[in-house]
């Protein structure tokens, strides 16, 4: 009897759904990031000066805007897969831990739109 009490506690507090996706969610944008970064760090490594105006040429460069896109948005959302397991974990109150889920998940997209449109605005200004 004790072992499905546990188990209906995980049920419950929704501990099991998901958990499986969300860590192979996790370590698929922990190796994004790691690649990305190594081709950021290269590329960016090739350039001869890091004035403001050459970087802003690489960078509004379409496969680099790309690349920076892809690479600000897999750490935003890895950022949230972490955060959320970490308040999922510590949180025990389950209206803070419901709360404290939707205000990561909303800074976050937050700042997924912010990248986004800093990436579209580095691209505008450089058609000019």
């Amino acid at each position: 009897m004790k072992i499905y009490s546990f188990l209906s506690l995980f049920k419950r507090n929704k501990l099991v759904d998901g958990a499986s996706e969300h860590w192979w969610h996790q370590r698929l944008t922990a190796v994004m990031m790691v690649v990305l970064s190594l081709w950021v760090f290269f590329n960016i490594s090739a350039i001869q000066s890091f004035e403001y105006y050459q970087l802003k040429i690489w960078a509004s460069d379409l496969l680099n805007l790309f690349m920076l896109l892809i690479l600000g948005l897999s750490m935003t959302y890895h950022s949230s897969l972490g955060l959320e397991v970490i308040i999922e974990d510590y949180i025990h109150q389950m209206s803070a831990r419901n709360r404290l889920l939707k205000i990561n998940k909303a800074l976050h997209m937050f700042l997924s739109l912010f990248i986004v449109i800093s990436l579209i605005w580095i691209k505008i200004g450089s058609l000019k």
